[in-house]
């Protein structure tokens, strides 16, 4: 089990964290619950309502969306990557479901406690939508190069 300490060196490398200071990981890592997942276990699926979001401490979760004929690998997320963080946003249903690809060690943090971060500390949700803002603009990019091939 990581200690408050390595919750927050280990949040620091978390993209989805970038920009955020000592003492804001201090804050986030007070929420966050460590979770394990075994081979081709399923962090979550598509469809369902997202109640939290995860960063991957070790080992590889793919992402993965069914058409009405097949299930489709989209990305292999590894150590650092967050998943599902649009979740901790939105009351949507999940646009793709997580499953481990071997064994796998993540942070979890659930929608509302991070809600309740954010009214205490609002700073926070500028960080974290900056972030997530970047996260967007490089999807659109990757989308319009595909576009073009």
């Amino acid at each position: 089990m990581l200690s408050i300490m390595e919750k927050i060196l280990f949040l620091k490398t978390a993209s989805v964290f970038d920009g955020m200071n000592s003492e804001q990981l201090k804050l986030i890592s007070g929420i966050t619950t460590e979770e394990d997942l075994n081979p081709r276990e399923d962090l979550f699926r598509q469809g369902e309502l997202g109640d939290k979001m995860y960063i991957i401490i070790s080992g590889e979760i793919e992402i993965l969306a069914q058409s009405s004929k097949r299930e489709h690998r989209i990305a292999v997320l590894g150590k650092s990557q967050p998943v599902g963080e649009f979740a901790v946003l939105d009351d949507e249903a999940r646009s793709a479901g997580a499953r481990a690809v071997q064994n796998v060690k993540v942070l979890s943090v659930e929608k509302e406690e991070l809600k309740e971060l954010i009214r205490e500390f609002p700073e926070l949700a500028f960080e974290f939508f900056k972030v997530l803002i970047r996260k967007n603009r490089e999807t659109n990019r990757q989308l319009l190069e595909l576009k073009k091939q």
